[in-house]
């Protein structure tokens, strides 16, 4: 028979209630809990029951062929070595679907598919189906940045990027980045892979910077620096599986820093530089914003020489880490930063800093300065609506987060005296990108406010 549950008001149309018609569901059922339980048979019947009605999971079949349909411009090898499905090898289901993940990670297709054809008792083709997206295959990303403290300290930032997919059958891509504001910033990138699984590349790229450098003493502004440079740079590297990278390059950069104001005796000068780098980088964060799980890390270690123009001599080393946690409510962070010199001193236009939102928020951008540098920043958001029960299809968010930081002349010394600083907002994750309205403040009392539209460069 069937049990009535009292719906109440609750109709067939009311989607938005279906955990209320549940609950009332669960109370009919328990009310009739001992009549049902008459009809209720041992546990060994019952499996004795399910033995007997499900059927056992066949082996998988032996692949007489696996084949790749596309419509993109990149090549079948390029493509195909994402597969590891092979004739005469068992059909490996689950590594099939980390193959499917990896090909729809790319970027390039609206959606991946699969097929098993039987062919003879045991064995089967396997049929790979991609379709590219129906818009792409270029990008524009923009995004934009506001601080003000309420005591002069107002900037701004405005930046647009653009990538150019798909330029060849091996997947080069051309991204190119133009920043305006307090900081001015151009760059440009061809990532071109030089062999077909896409693992090796090199990157050849041209740049140009103008930014303040801003000291001070305790709270007062007391020099600033406007440094411009402009380089070219080379560099050669290997995809390390899904998310890791590892580069190693060659950098020259011509800058000069053109005092603007000054209390303590700063002047302008010119300064070459040429260095030699190596780069490794392992990213699987969830979101760039709102994480959920994954973790991160980078370092970086970069020479200085004078036999290729460089001023001064040179080693210095930056290492991050960080672990992201939560579930469909709750998130967070926790991440790490140290940087340091190893020899000489960081040259103009790589001066370890702190200051603005989440890097020591409250305190002005850029306004710790020195040699070495430590940072830290556990952040924590919960989502405050579901986006798929309301009219509001944007996630919502309240975030806070706690951080400690220092940069010192000397290192013995940094850690030593931490600025401690916090910061609450409120966020949406949007189509445009994640919309971000801050608090931060700062022991001493120093506090800004922040307006963070889309994704900053």
């Amino acid at each position: 028979g069937v049990i009535p549950p009292d719906l109440k008001d609750v109709t067939s149309t009311g989607c938005a209630r279906a955990a209320q018609a549940i609950e009332l569901g669960e109370r009919a059922a328990r009310a009739t809990a001992d009549r049902l339980r008459a009809l209720s048979v041992s546990p060994g019947e019952w499996t004795a029951f399910l033995a007997r009605q499900r059927r056992r999971p066949a082996p998988p079949p032996v692949l007489d062929r696996v084949e790749l349909r596309h419509d993109s411009a990149l090549a079948d090898a390029y493509l195909r070595s994402r597969l590891h499905a092979a004739p005469d090898e068992p059909l490996d289901a689950e590594r099939l679907r980390q193959d499917l993940e990896h090909l729809f990670g790319l970027g390039e297709f609206e959606r991946v598919t699969f097929e098993v054809l039987p062919t003879t008792p045991g064995r089967a083709e396997l049929r790979v189906l991609a379709r590219q997206r129906s818009w792409g295959p270029n990008y524009v990303n923009f995004g934009v940045q506001v601080a003000d403290d309420f005591e002069g300290g107002a900037g701004y930032q405005f930046g647009v990027q653009y990538t150019m997919r798909q330029l060849n059958a091996y997947g080069g891509e051309w991204r190119t980045r133009v920043q305006i504001g307090t900081e001015r910033r151009f760059s440009s990138e061809l990532y071109q892979p030089v062999e077909p699984t896409g693992t090796l590349f090199v990157a050849p790229r041209v740049l140009a910077r103008r930014f303040p450098l801003r000291a001070y003493q305790g709270d007062e502004l007391v020099a600033e620096v406007e440094a411009r440079g402009a380089g070219v740079g080379f560099d050669v590297g290997a995809q390390l599986g899904r998310f890791g990278e590892l580069r190693c390059g060659f950098e020259r950069v011509w800058a000069e820093g053109q005092v603007e104001l000054t209390s303590v005796g700063l002047e302008g000068e010119r300064i070459d530089d040429a260095r030699a780098f190596v780069s490794l980088r392992v990213d699987d964060v969830d979101d760039p914003v709102f994480a959920r799980e994954g973790q991160l890390f980078r370092a970086d270690w970069a020479w200085g020489f004078d036999d290729f123009g460089a001023d001064a001599h040179y080693q210095f080393a930056r290492v991050a880490a960080g672990k992201a946690f939560g579930n469909d409510d709750v998130g967070g962070i926790l991440f790490v930063r140290y940087e340091t010199a190893l020899e000489g001193a960081f040259p103009l236009t790589d001066v370890p800093s702190l200051g603005g939102l989440f890097q020591l928020s409250g305190v002005p951008v850029g306004a710790r300065l020195g040699d070495h540098l430590a940072f830290a920043i556990l952040a924590g958001y919960w989502q405050l609506n579901d986006p798929e029960a309301g009219p509001f299809s944007a996630p919502a968010y309240l975030g806070v987060t706690l951080e400690a930081g220092d940069v010192t002349a000397r290192r013995s010394q940094v850690f030593a005296d931490p600025t401690l600083a916090a910061s609450v907002s409120f966020g949406l994750d949007t189509l445009l990108g994640p919309i971000l309205l801050g608090y931060g403040f700062a022991e001493g009392g120093r506090d800004s406010v922040y307006l963070s539209v889309g994704f900053t460069f």
